[in-house]
């Protein structure tokens, strides 16, 4: 039976009011006791786990005895089912990001279709047209993800992390772990991403490999009535029907989202040691570090097959989201007198990330008393945040009207003109130039091609042309008229400084829509939007510092400097907003593949962490305390 946001509702409101009967009527009879035991099975409400180690010399004895004929199969029992979790979690994350690949890439097909650059005007003599296609493709969409949520199985909203958090340190709560959960989950946050939400895939991913990891530590389900161990007494499976190795499953498969999400297996286990975890000890460690190897790899092999600018099985995408290659030479290093700079951007970056959970806490609250107890109030305003965003993603570049010809157009749709071959500009991927020259050159040189090194795959995708002739394209469009990753490589490639006041714009925007986002009844992860509003806050300092000539002493920026204040901010946003430094910095210099800005990313996270911590906690953090509202009813 489908448990929407009514039932989950008043079925939480009732528990919370017979436990504070309760409470009542104990200190009235003056009893030590709050609340009568639970009976064996009963899992209403929320519980605490048994994860405590029995270190009797009884149980040590009896452990010695049995470990002569068991351990070795079921150790290795235990690295199938890893494995297994690994894989299943790399298919899950393949599956999510291929279908929102080619939903996307049909979307906005149809969106160039109807622009038509080949019009005297471009295009926009067809705005109109595409506005109504657009805001009907986009509420669509939408309306699927809120459907599955708002009226199929509520636990499935938001990124999951909260939930996964308290399950890892010992508290029961109903039906997230469930695989009706898993499934809204999935599809779920496959159409809110390809109904352009600001959401990202790597939050619910992570609660995507928990529940892969504790339906395969019992093979059994809930949902479907299903369990394989229940004619076998004597299966060896059954010594994982625990509650400790079904916490260490579950902490598996986070680590193996967080490493199929972000190409980060180190910073998969290091996230679940750091974000989940109370319990830890060397052999999670290493169970935790194998399944998030596997998953990154799966991910690896099966984008291959659709990613057509490289052979099939060539290891060459390790997750859902890279940042691309960035180059690394002296021109594009940065000096030790920048890191006051980073510092302050840390500092400012925690305060902004202060200020977005502050804002969405009182967000959260107001929906709590107004929206959440009715399905039908909570699919209303998904379908107005919706209508909000799509209006926001197609005006802002229509009014902004900032055509720009494509420094080089190699990256662009279609090939470049032939006659620019003769201009001594260089087109290829291993083209050689004095390093001096690459970015620079471009604010210099009169003909925009003349010393072009700047031949990136990287931003391909990232630069739409919306309503612009070819060769031509938007850079307001290529930040709210884009995929977020794609919107991420441009923030940290894109060579030609963007319009100040556009990126100003963007990212005011965008930070309030974000803020409004999370937590309506949607899948939807926290990590890109942070990401992109850190992107564009640090792409405006570095370009504000380069014009006021207080980054380079020899002559105009390189579009990497630029990349790195972009990298830096984004960090620091993140940091502040979630309050992770260790593993958000190996995650970061994993998807970069460069430990270059090793040091840089860690000056803005823990600077970030310091500011943020003394106004309010991580916003994962204010959404569980947030849960325990409705007990003071």
């Amino acid at each position: 039976m489908s448990l929407g946001a009514d039932d989950e509702y008043y079925a939480e409101l009732a528990l919370a009011r017979a436990r504070k009967d309760a409470i009542l009527t104990s200190a009235d009879h003056g009893k030590d006791e709050v609340l009568a035991p639970r009976t064996l099975g009963d899992r209403n409400g929320y519980d605490s786990f048994d994860y405590d180690c029995y270190e009797s010399q009884q149980w040590l004895n009896y452990q010695i005895l049995k470990s002569d004929r068991q351990d070795g199969w079921i150790e290795t029992l235990r690295w199938i089912m890893l494995a297994a979790v690994g894989f299943c979690t790399g298919c899950t994350a393949f599956f999510i990001d291929a279908v929102v690949k080619y939903i996307v890439k049909g979307k906005f097909w149809i969106i160039s279709e109807i622009f038509d650059a080949t019009d005297t005007t471009n295009g926009r003599g067809n705005f109109w047209t595409a506005f109504l296609v657009w805001l009907g493709m986009e509420l669509f969409l939408c309306s699927i993800a809120g459907y599955l949520v708002c009226y199929i199985e509520s636990c499935a909203a938001g990124s999951g992390i909260p939930e996964i958090k308290c399950r890892l340190n010992g508290i029961r709560m109903r039906r997230v772990l469930r695989l009706k959960t898993y499934f809204t989950k999935v599809l779920g946050v496959l159409f809110s991403v390809a109904g352009g939400l600001p959401v990202g895939k790597e939050g619910p991913m992570i609660h995507s490999g928990a529940i892969v990891g504790a339906g395969l530590n019992g093979l059994k389900s809930t949902t479907l009535g299903f369990d394989w161990l229940k004619h076998r007494p004597n299966s060896r499976m059954r010594a994982f029907r625990n509650d400790v190795d079904k916490r260490d499953m579950i902490a598996a498969g986070a680590s193996a989202g967080v490493a199929a999400a972000f190409g980060a297996p180190i910073g998969g286990v290091l996230f679940a040691l750091e974000e989940g975890c109370s319990f830890w000890n060397v052999k999670i460690t290493w169970g935790n570090f194998f399944c998030a190897m596997v998953s990154s790899t799966t991910i690896n092999v099966w984008m291959t097959g659709i990613n057509m600018d490289v052979d099939f099985g060539l290891l060459s995408v390790p997750g859902m989201i890279t940042f691309g290659n960035f180059a690394v030479s002296e021109a594009t290093a940065y000096n030790i007198w920048e890191c006051p700079y980073f510092i302050i951007i840390g500092c400012v970056g925690g305060l902004i990330g202060a200020l977005f959970n502050h804002i969405n806490m009182k967000l959260t609250v107001w929906r709590l008393h107004n929206v959440n107890f009715s399905s039908h109030r909570r699919m209303l305003e998904v379908m107005t945040v919706a209508l909000v965003v799509s209006l926001f993603s197609i005006l802002f570049p229509y009014i902004a009207n900032d055509c720009t010809a494509i420094a080089n157009p190699y990256n662009s749709y279609p090939l470049p003109p032939t006659q620019l071959g003769d201009r001594g500009a260089c087109y290829a991927k291993d083209c050689k130039c004095e390093a001096e020259l690459r970015g620079a050159i471009i604010q210099q040189s009169t003909t925009k091609w003349n010393y072009d090194c700047l031949y990136d795959p990287d931003l391909k995708d990232s630069l739409v042309q919306f309503a612009c002739e070819n060769y031509h394209y938007s850079p307001a469009a290529s930040l709210s008229f884009n995929k977020g990753d794609e919107v991420i490589k441009g923030l940290l490639h894109n060579p030609e400084k963007v319009n100040m006041g556009t990126l100003f714009c963007f990212f005011s925007i965008y930070f309030i829509l974000a803020c409004w986002t999370y937590g309506i009844g949607v899948p939807s992860g926290l990590f890109v939007p942070s990401l992109i509003i850190g992107a564009a806050y640090g792409r405006f300092v570095g370009q504000a510092l380069d014009d006021a000539n207080m980054l380079s002493g020899q002559g105009d920026t390189v579009s990497d400097r630029l990349g790195v204040y972009a990298l830096v901010g984004a960090s620091a946003m993140l940091a502040g907003m979630a309050r992770i430094t260790i593993s958000l910095t190996v995650i970061l210099i994993e998807c970069t593949n460069d430990v270059q800005y090793a040091v840089s990313i860690m000056l803005a996270v823990l600077f970030a962490k310091w500011v943020a911590d003394c106004f309010n906690h991580g916003l994962y953090d204010i959404h569980i305390h947030l849960k325990l509202s409705l007990i003071h009813i």
